[in-house]
């Protein structure tokens, strides 16, 4: 996770720990070593000051940052918390994990909003829409759910991926939901409506990861194939560029 300025990456280890670097030179600035179990997943809060990581210990961690202090934890989860997210005005985190639950707490006083239940099998990834009322879910169950954030209401579920589904990318207008998994496609949904937009196939590799760019004209597509390739997709006329 990059922080919101763009100066600090952290990122979690199978050392237990949150490690940090300054972007500019590299250089490492804090290794976070509170969890006892493999930290899965972090992410730095909007203003920069607080840095959430949950771990196979069944816990998410609030830590101050940059004192690197542990602020609070937040017990709950019944098996690994794989994935956090902050909302957008920093309000809400979110967390999900193995035990097939998504869990809103209160960023302030770590109290327990709601907890979202149907998936199947575990959650890999949680997202919120850039206006924050919308979160997104996915799970090794393939469909995708889309929840509202305020009161936890399930509001659509995307299926017809082929494979479990592991990544999640809202365009930044809120407008597109971009899904990937264990399989040679990539899916763009309606986020308002869960209208399928369009399927992507992606030849001979898996879509491991996926970024919009900052104008939202194109959706970057990380591949499994052995030379790391990169595809771009203009989000207008959803044409493949290698």
């Amino acid at each position: 996770s990059f922080s919101l300025d763009g100066q600090v990456l952290a990122a979690g280890s199978e050392d237990h720990a949150v490690h940090a670097w300054r972007v500019e030179d590299g250089q490492r600035l804090a290794a976070l070593s509170d969890h006892t179990n493999v930290v899965l997943s972090v992410a730095f809060h909007p203003d920069g000051r607080t840095l959430a990581s949950g771990s196979a210990d069944k816990t998410v961690r609030l830590w101050d940052w940059p004192a690197g202090q542990t602020r609070r934890v937040i017990p709950g989860s019944n098996n690994w918390v794989r994935s956090v997210a902050f909302s957008p005005d920093g309000a809400t985190l979110a967390g999900g994990g193995y035990d097939r639950t998504i869990r809103l707490w209160q960023t302030a006083s770590g109290e327990l909003l709601h907890a979202l239940r149907g998936t199947l099998r575990h959650v890999n990834e949680v997202a919120y829409s850039p206006d924050g009322r919308l979160l997104a879910s996915a799970s090794f169950d393939q469909p995708v759910r889309v929840w509202d954030a305020a009161d936890g209401r399930l509001l659509h579920i995307l299926s017809g991926l082929n494979g479990s589904v592991r990544r999640l990318a809202f365009s930044p207008d809120g407008r597109i939901l971009a899904v990937s998994g264990d399989s040679r496609e990539v899916r763009l949904w309606q986020a308002e409506t869960g209208k399928l937009l369009q399927t992507l196939f992606i030849d001979q590799a898996f879509a491991r990861t996926l970024a919009f760019s900052p104008d939202g004209r194109f959706l970057a597509i990380g591949t499994g194939l052995q030379t790391g390739a990169l595809l771009l997709v203009e989000t207008q006329t959803y044409q493949l560029r290698q």
